[in-house]
């Protein structure tokens, strides 16, 4: 007897994202039941309230697979939340030790449709998969102890829903995470607000780590003038003579991470900038620069001294004032006496 049970899943696509079957996979099952039933072996398919079985009755063979979904949560159909800055690296717990003949499957979508990572821990054989547009490529660790699965330099678009199965002899361990993966800024339409003093440096940070294929542009006031980009996949880095030579000579990039320094800034270079990160998807950070006058800084803080010694000067001569019309009513009490 062939035995198939699969318990706590209560949606048919969570079962059927769980072993993979694909439009082509059920076609071949569906065969083979037919072929079952043809040769007039006891086919059988029965439902309870906690279990899903299906039966399939032979005198040559007998199997049992237990698919379960528990261990680091309390609720076994829980989905644990985590969430990351964008930029930094984020690990997934699995919060258990795998055994010899363990494997690791890691999926990722909605309904854990895409297969983005595998481990055999008796062959010691990690895989990843270049799916999604290349989305996790080169991104992707996983702990060959435990199966739990990092991902560096996380991006917003690594947001979503992460489920690990761990097969264990005849059982499935599923484990699920629902990432948030936050930008640069908590509103993507937000503009990050930069000052410095007239003279010095400023950069401006993507807060971010380049990839392969990335292309960077920088822009300028409204409407937005190209003044500086990257190019990683042709390993190119531009910067642009243009509004009357304003930027000339005082561009730097990071090659590794995009962001924008501006030396020796002037009055001139206060406005409103403009990153746009095109990889698999376009990210765009706004930065909003005021430089300050240096003289009208000077002035500022010189007419608030001078306000100070004035106030001093003030209640200086008040108090001398009063020393003096004590002193005079002083005397002329004693004349009178």
């Amino acid at each position: 007897m062939m035995l198939w049970r699969l318990n706590q899943l209560q949606l048919h696509q969570e079962i059927r994202v769980l072993f993979k079957i694909t439009t082509e996979m059920q076609l071949l099952i569906n065969f083979v039941v037919w072929i079952l039933l043809v040769s007039d072996l006891n086919f059988k398919l029965f439902t309870s309230v906690n279990h899903h079985e299906v039966i399939l009755k032979s005198s040559t063979m007998t199997n049992s697979v237990c698919v379960c979904s528990s261990g680091v949560f309390a609720d076994s159909d829980a989905v644990k939340s985590v969430s990351v800055m964008q930029g930094n690296s984020v690990s997934l717990q699995t919060n258990t030790e795998l055994q010899t003949d363990d494997v690791i499957m890691w999926s990722f979508g909605q309904f854990l449709e895409t297969r983005i990572a595998e481990f055999n821990k008796c062959f010691e054989r990690f895989s990843t998969y270049d799916v999604l547009d290349g989305r996790f490529r080169d991104r992707l660790k996983l702990d060959h102890q435990t199966g739990s699965l990092t991902i560096t330099n996380t991006r917003t678009t690594d947001s979503g829903l992460y489920g690990v199965e761990t097969i264990r002899n005849t059982t499935v361990i599923l484990y699920r995470f629902n990432l948030t993966v936050s930008g640069v800024f908590a509103d993507s339409d937000a503009v990050n607000s930069v000052s410095v003093k007239e003279g010095d440096s400023v950069s401006l940070e993507t807060n971010t780590k380049l990839q392969t294929d990335d292309v960077i542009m920088w822009t300028f006031e409204h409407p937005e003038t190209l003044i500086a980009d990257i190019d990683t996949k042709h390993i190119t880095f531009s910067t642009y003579d243009v509004l009357d030579g304003r930027f000339r000579d005082r561009l730097k990039l990071d090659y590794q991470t995009g962001s924008l320094t501006i030396t020796n800034t002037t009055t001139t270079h206060s406005g409103l900038y403009g990153v746009t990160i095109r990889s698999r998807t376009d990210i765009t950070y706004r930065f909003n620069l005021t430089v300050s006058d240096s003289v009208h800084c000077c002035d500022s803080a010189e007419a608030v001294i001078r306000l100070v010694v004035t106030a001093l000067l003030r209640v200086a001569a008040a108090a001398a004032v009063a020393v003096l019309v004590y002193d005079i009513r002083s005397r002329r009490a004693e004349l009178d006496v």
